[in-house]
């Protein structure tokens, strides 16, 4: 049949693959509880705010809302926690760390299909995939962040399936994970991109194939980016590239005037590293509408983003040797703090309690839901906080932080001079001597490989183009450096034994 799969294309390893997974989910799950019983309920951050205005609008005006920065997947699946007999707060942190568990078997799945030497770095993949505290932390918190990195390692272990054995029901499944991480983060659908590629190089020679599949994966990519547009893209961009914009701006005469001072301003303080690109954003804004008021034309939200955007891609196209090194650049910025929030007071209370005070109505609201008690006034759920998000100042998930951040360091100390950027450390030198070896480790997944380090290269040059320097935007990649890393060991391991084979010792 059409849509079967054949016996031999299903993992004939799998039980032996589930042993060797399985001390990382023991160790997994036992942090994973040891977290829950300290702190039962997840942690809110300033985001966590926009997502529950889903279920907000729905239960007080039976209305559909996503909040205009957000994707659908995760306002639906923290709407559905609202409808269950248990406080959400609890649910939600329970679900994704379940998908933290499943987050580990792919891992492990990985590398069984990408690496020759997988008894021996399944392990070792998956141990420091449940070690992860970066993976951990975000698991507890009320954000998208740990939906879309399942989301991302689902794409790319449906799209290694696909590729390997060209079978329409994988096919499918990877359309499925492509609508996923789509759905799970505004960049997501940047992967239909990667989609795309990948059909072409594994489906051209049979162009009956070919049609259907790219007619179906069009399609579907089509009504998610309608479901998904941003509507701060152009004025993220823009705001990144602000200070190459040029003296002469063709899109827009007489705008120069108006951006110029900014621009020249911005140059000088952004010398050496970012600051502030929040304050710059609005002012860059506020530049913008007065240009477009003075057109005596349109000067609304999505206006000014159309124009950014316009005004962004001509000071790209002008500047395109330099657009490298500037998310280079934004990228080792992020390298001065971990990629997460930190278990300490700092985030675990003062940030939580920063949030209810910025915008407690939506909490106070649905505080029986949420925690399963009612908490009307914001001292009682400052109180509830300071109770249930205490650990000790020596707890082991912070321990465990700094372990790790030692680790990616490989030693290295980061200067807090303004006028320096971190360096890349070993940990991502060898990282990315991996990533470059992997296509000609397996030889069957080599146009996988090629078109999935064609969508990671493009997904961290845009992210580090388009977004501010918070550490948060390089979490994504936090399982893929696991992965390189193994990649490089297992060329490592392959190169040696294909030495001693051809240069063979008895050892007396």
């Amino acid at each position: 049949m059409m849509f079967s799969i054949k016996k031999e294309e299903i993992c004939p390893d799998w039980k032996r693959i589930l042993w060797l997974c399985l001390p990382a989910i023991l160790v997994g799950l036992l942090l994973r509880a040891w977290l829950m019983v300290k702190m039962p309920y997840c942690f809110i951050q300033p985001d966590s705010i926009d997502l529950l205005a889903t279920p907000d609008h729905l239960l007080r005006k039976t209305v559909w809302y996503i909040a205009p920065k957000k994707t659908f997947l995760t306002p639906i699946l923290y709407t559905l926690t609202f409808f269950l007999p248990f406080p959400a707060l609890t649910t939600i942190a329970i679900g994704q760390h379940t998908l933290g568990l499943l987050l580990i078997l792919m891992i492990g799945l990985l590398s069984r299909l990408w690496f020759k030497q997988w008894p021996f770095l399944i392990p070792i993949t998956t141990l420091l995939t449940a070690l992860n505290p970066t993976l951990l932390w975000y698991e507890h918190t009320l954000m998208a962040e740990s939906h879309y990195v399942f989301c991302v390692v689902l794409t790319a272990l449906a799209g290694t399936l696909f590729a390997r054995y060209k079978n329409p029901p994988y096919f499918i499944f990877f359309i499925l994970s492509l609508f996923l991480t789509a759905g799970s983060r505004p960049e997501g659908k940047l992967f239909f991109a990667f989609g795309l590629l990948l059909t072409l190089c594994i489906s051209y020679r049979s162009w009956r194939k070919l049609a259907w599949q790219l007619a179906l994966l069009l399609l579907i990519g089509f009504g998610t980016s309608r479901l998904t547009r941003s509507s701060q893209a152009g004025l993220l961009l823009y705001t990144s590239v602000v200070t190459l914009t040029p003296d002469s701006i063709h899109a827009a005469p007489g705008f120069e005037s108006y951006i110029l001072p900014t621009r020249n301003r911005l140059r000088n303080e952004w010398q050496y590293r970012y600051s502030n690109m929040a304050a710059a954003r609005k002012e860059i804004s506020q530049a913008v509408e007065s240009y477009l008021q003075s057109q005596q034309v349109n000067s609304s939200s999505k206006a000014i983003n159309r124009f950014c955007l316009k005004i962004a891609i001509e000071t790209c196209m002008k500047n395109v040797w330099q657009l490298p090194e500037l998310a280079s650049k934004k990228f080792r910025q992020t390298l001065l703090k971990i990629s997460s929030g930190s278990f300490d007071d700092k985030w675990l209370v003062e940030r939580q309690i920063k949030t209810l005070e910025g915008d407690f109505n939506i909490l106070s609201r649905h505080s029986k839901k949420l925690t399963g008690k009612t908490l009307v006034e914001l001292n009682e759920y400052k109180n509830f906080i300071h109770h249930h998000y205490q650990l000790p100042v020596d707890n082991p998930f912070l321990k465990l932080q700094k372990t790790w951040r030692n680790f990616t360091n490989f030693g290295v100390t980061f200067s807090e001079t303004p006028s320096t950027l971190p360096p890349l450390t070993p940990f991502y030198w060898i990282a990315i001597a991996g990533f470059l070896l992997l296509p000609f480790i397996k030889k069957d997944l080599f146009l996988f490989h090629l078109s999935w380090g064609f969508m990671i290269l493009g997904l961290w040059f845009v992210i580090f183009l388009t977004a501010n320097t918070k550490e948060r935007f390089r979490f994504v990649f936090e399982p893929f450096w696991i992965l390189y890393l193994a990649a490089l060991l297992d060329g490592l391991i392959q190169i040696i034994q294909s030495r001693l084979r051809k240069n063979p010792k008895v050892v007396t």
